[in-house]
Parts: structure tokens; sequence; C-alpha cells
């Protein structure tokens, strides 16, 4: 029986870090598991590649497919998997060596596993986020929110539902309550389908093991689609959510979250001076950066102040980027 299920959607991709994060599912020393390699309309370049490393070994299942975006070729990998858990790699990101194999060490079964995750930055320089302490948890469903609030707002600052490389899914689960990614959502789709596939768990494992390498740049966020109808979508999908859970403290921080993007919908739509990108580009570096008391600041300035002090403000971070020994 296969394990686990690694999911990685292929489209535009510096071709060393392909290999790279290719690499690194080669070395995985657990055999049973399958890696589920999905071209979203990928160049040629990139597809050959994927069809080299399927020759090499096995567990590599490569499927092409017109461009859709990362969401619905996330969803077809779900389709296709056949492990007992499923997980989702960037094509960019690479896996330490212990990845896979780290499922087969739980004899609990748990329904979801976070784990820890080194960051990266464009030159290459590692830092690291305070993460929970190993630990196991199960009971009711009122005693899993308590957990998820924890994760989901870890000492008051880091957001640990907002991704879905740093964590295993139970298949089981996303196949018998039909989760997915939301198709029409380029920002914020991995805590949408974390909130969605958490309200039917009853146990979570956290371990503290950094076993993902992500890679923070910029390059993929200007070429998605610079829509404000995208940020209603998102406010209503978490509208939705809120509705599924009855803890009230878990329940105000999704309206919280909810609240931050009808701001942002609400600049966006009212004023002109503050050109989209640059609220793009606050929102990426935030949900990168959470443990930058600057980015924080500034994206509270942000929603207090006018627009056209927002818009000096979107500016100076660039300006203050350049400042040796302040990292951003």
């Amino acid at each position: 029986m296969i394990k686990i299920s690694v999911v990685i959607p292929i489209y535009k991709v510096s071709q060393d870090y392909l290999r790279a994060c290719f690499d690194s599912l080669l070395i995985q020393t657990l055999q049973d598991c399958e890696f589920i390699i999905v071209s979203d309309g990928a160049p040629d370049a990139e597809c050959s590649i994927c069809e080299e490393y399927a020759k090499k070994d096995s567990r590599f299942k490569f499927f092409k497919r017109e461009h859709a975006g990362v969401s619905a070729t996330r969803n077809f990998g779900i389709e296709q998997a056949q492990g007992e858990y499923i997980t989702f790699v960037d094509s960019d990101d690479w896996i330490e060596d212990s990845y896979t194999s780290t499922i087969s060490s739980f004899s609990n079964s748990p329904d979801i596993v976070f784990f820890q995750f080194n960051y990266f930055n464009e030159r290459n320089t590692p830092y690291h986020l305070p993460f929970p302490q190993n630990n196991y948890f199960t009971g009711s469903f009122e005693e899993i929110q308590e957990k998820l609030l924890m994760l989901f707002n870890f000492n008051n600052q880091f957001d640990y539902l907002g991704y879905t490389c740093n964590k295993f899914f139970k298949r089981s689960i996303l196949e018998k309550y039909k989760i997915r990614f939301p198709e029409k959502i380029p920002y914020n789709e991995d805590e949408i389908f974390t909130l969605k596939y958490c309200k039917h768990i009853s146990s979570i494992q956290i371990i503290e093991n950094k076993l993902y390498n992500y890679r923070i740049h910029n390059s993929g966020l200007t070429k998605k689609k610079k829509d404000p109808s995208i940020f209603q979508e998102i406010v209503q999908e978490l509208q939705s959510i809120i509705e599924d859970y009855s803890y009230e403290p878990l329940k105000n921080a999704i309206i919280n979250k909810r609240m931050m993007f009808l701001r942002f919908l609400s600049v966006i739509n009212s004023s002109k001076i503050i050109p989209y990108n640059s609220f793009l580009d606050f929102y990426h570096f935030f949900h990168k950066n959470k443990n930058n008391a600057l980015t924080c600041l500034t994206l509270k300035a942000i929603f207090a102040f006018p627009p056209q002090v927002a818009y000096i403000l979107s500016h100076l971070y660039k300006m203050i980027s350049w400042i040796p020994g302040i990292r951003v």
C-alpha cells in the first residue's frame, strides 16, 4: 500500500530549481510513496526534465495538462493519488531526506501532521520561525479547535494554517468530504483548503523536524491575476468557513482574517492613488515574513491611515529594503 502521495504542480520554474526539487524526491528512502508530477501547461524544457526523472524512478508519475492554475493542478493531483496521506510540494522548493519516511513513524495515524520548515530568501540565506513543540492531540471538536487556534496564531504572530507544504493530510478525509482547493483564488487558497479540512479532524500531530525548504521570491506573484474580484471570492470563502467553527476565539481569528481582505478590497475599490501591485506586494511580504515587526507595523499603518499615507508607506518599504542590516 502506498503510504504517501506527494503532489507537485509544474508551470514555469527555473530548471535548476526543478532539478533540485526532483533530486530531493529521488533520494527519499521510503519506497511506499509516489510523486505525482503534474504539468500545468509547463514549457517543453520543464516537461522533458519531468519525463527524465519518471524514467529514473517508478515512484515518479508524470501527467500533462493545459494551464489551469495551481489549485486546479493540485486538485487533479489529489484525484490521481493512491496514498494514505497526501502532501504538496512546490516545484521551486525541496524536501529533506526524511520527509516521506516521517509519516511511517506514527503509530497513532493522525488526521493531520504539522511540521516545521526552513525559509530561504533570494540570497539563499536560511531563517527559522518559532514552532510548537512535538505533541499529539486528540479529543472533541471543541478541543481540536483550541489547538487549531494555537497554530493559527502561534505566539500571537505566526499563522501555520496558511500553508499546505508543512502538512500531511489524510486522503480518506479529502475524499469523504470532497475537499479541494478553490480554483478561482490564487491567494490564501492554502489556508482556505486547510480550514475546510480541519473541521473534519479529531487528531493533530505536531513535529518540530524541519522537513521542507521553502524559497521566498517575488517572481511568481506578479504573474497572478490582478482582479479585485479575487478578494471578494476570498471574503466569501472565509465567511462560509466561519460558520463551520464553534470555538469563539478561533471564529474571531478567522473573522479578523476576513476583515483584512475586506480592507484590501475597500481600499482598492475606493482609491486609485495606491497601485494595486503595491497591495499585492505587501500581502505577499506579510504572508511570507510575519516574524518581521516592521512588516506588521507597516501593514497596521496601512489599514489605519488614509490612502495617501499608505501610498508613501508602500514605497518606504522599498527604500528600507536597501538599508544594510535590516532583513526584509
